[in-house]
């Protein structure tokens, strides 16, 4: 394995699995990443999401100008250095606790990657591989920086 691979994983194909938790729900089918055939435009690298059918914990990645605007996957492409997907994360209930994970990063991410998840509101960083946060309002947004 070369330096920033890590199970076949390199700098130009790599898939990040993002979850939301809450204490009734999770979503857990969420992932960002880079393909080498993908573009960073709307291709077929990117899954609209899918309708909630009951209240629960949503995390969507989020791009206004494509389709839905709400997404399960969005792969881009590995040209650019840094990449940001803006994640929004809804909650059925105010003031309810959510955690934002990211378990699988040592097995999905080139190990000389840093992802921060930042807080648009308060401008909070956090690059831990869970978070905790308690939401003040049914939406919290938050951008998650892949920086090489």
């Amino acid at each position: 394995m070369g330096l920033g691979q890590n199970n076949g994983v390199n700098a130009n194909n790599w898939k990040l699995r993002l979850a939301a938790k809450d204490a009734n729900s999770t979503d857990a089918e969420n992932y960002i990443g880079v393909a080498p055939n993908a573009t960073d435009k709307y291709d077929t690298f990117k899954a609209d999401k899918p309708p909630s059918i009951n209240p629960s914990v949503s995390l969507d990645i989020i791009n206004k100008d494509w389709n839905s605007g709400r997404f399960a996957q969005d792969l881009r492409s590995p040209a650019l250095a840094r990449k940001s997907w803006d994640v929004l994360v809804r909650t059925p209930k105010a003031n309810s606790d959510v955690t934002i994970s990211w378990a699988e990063i040592a097995n999905s991410v080139p190990r000389d990657y840093n992802l921060v998840l930042v807080d648009k509101e308060t401008n909070a960083r956090r690059d831990r591989k869970s978070t905790r946060l308690n939401s003040s309002h049914l939406v919290i947004s938050y951008a998650v920086f892949c920086l090489k």
